[in-house]
């Protein structure tokens, strides 16, 4: 019975929602996936290990940690001029030639792209704004004296 919410799936003919894109409920999907890959096993082995897919790759899974599509990265990489949020460093004078995602560690929320220093400079204050305050108070105790 089709409610105008809901398809059947091609394969097992469950009901699936239609905002659904796919044509196979989740099941079907992943057991469909599985056949491919090991019918496509080699091919997908040689693709997987040219260069420039390895690196995109590798930077997806990364993204995929915090929730963001690398087409997400690369926008937040544009709205900030392609510069570390903190210190303004461009990413290609970056230690490691891109910018970090920048997450609360107790929440997981993003909170921008900041160069491998400053990530982990903020990330050895334990996140803790409180720690940052009294080490800018330090060094500029240090700088005056």
């Amino acid at each position: 019975m089709n409610d105008g919410k809901s398809k059947q799936c091609s394969k097992c003919k469950v009901l699936i929602s239609v905002s659904r894109k796919d044509t196979y409920c989740i099941e079907c999907r992943k057991e469909y996936n599985r056949a491919w890959e090991r019918k496509n096993r080699e091919q997908r082995r040689e693709c997987r290990q040219l260069p420039e897919n390895k690196k995109k790759n590798k930077k997806i899974a990364r993204l995929k940690k915090y929730g963001l599509t690398l087409d997400q990265w690369n926008q937040m990489r544009e709205d900030q001029k392609h510069k570390c949020l903190i210190c303004h460093t461009h990413e290609k004078d970056c230690q490691q030639e891109t910018l970090c995602v920048d997450h609360c560690h107790s929440t997981g929320k993003v909170r921008g792209l900041l160069c491998h220093n400053c990530n982990r400079g903020i990330g050895l204050m334990n996140d803790c704004p409180e720690n940052v305050k009294r080490a800018l108070e330090y060094l500029s105790e240090v700088y005056t004296k």
